[in-house]
């Protein structure tokens, strides 16, 4: 049996952000296993910072033609850094979009996005900066939650 096609994406953003010199930064990282509904939901530990998490959202489904579907693999992306300065989750950001959008394995050109979809990733939504306290109960160390979302297209046959 064959790798699903899903799992090749999921595969390739977590090569492609562990390829990369950012990913050196985090102290923590939630690859597809967080148990939060959501990511804006996880609280990481303030030891923990800066933290990673990326997961996926939703897949809307069409008829690409008569026997393949295009599928919009979505996933969101949290950042949590432990100072209320913008400075260093903006830097972060922009480093793993590139890495997701870029990062190839060694010498080669094409990225490990690319390679498993066919396609460059798509910004899925807007990227927000929100101020947070660490616990849930809206006490505990403060914190700088980034969140966006990013599409990967895949076309695959079902039948």
């Amino acid at each position: 049996m064959s790798t699903p096609v899903l799992t090749v994406v999921r595969d390739a953003v977590r090569n492609a952000v562990k390829a990369s010199t950012v990913f050196s930064k985090f102290r923590k990282t939630y690859f597809f296993d967080i148990e939060e509904p959501a990511l804006s939901e996880l609280r990481p530990a303030s030891t923990d910072l800066p933290c990673l998490g990326i997961s996926p959202t939703s897949s809307p489904l069409d008829w690409f033609v008569q026997q393949q579907i295009k599928l919009k693999y979505t996933f969101e992306f949290g950042l949590w850094t432990a100072s209320w300065l913008y400075e260093e989750p903006e830097y972060l950001w922009e480093e793993l979009m590139r890495a997701v959008c870029k990062q190839a394995p060694k010498e080669e050109t094409v990225s490990y996005v690319q390679k498993a979809t066919g396609h460059p990733p798509i910004l899925a939504g807007n990227v927000s900066f929100q101020r947070i306290k660490l616990n849930k109960d809206g006490t505990g160390p403060q914190a700088v939650f980034t969140n966006w979302s990013l599409g990967f297209h895949v076309c695959f046959s079902p039948l």
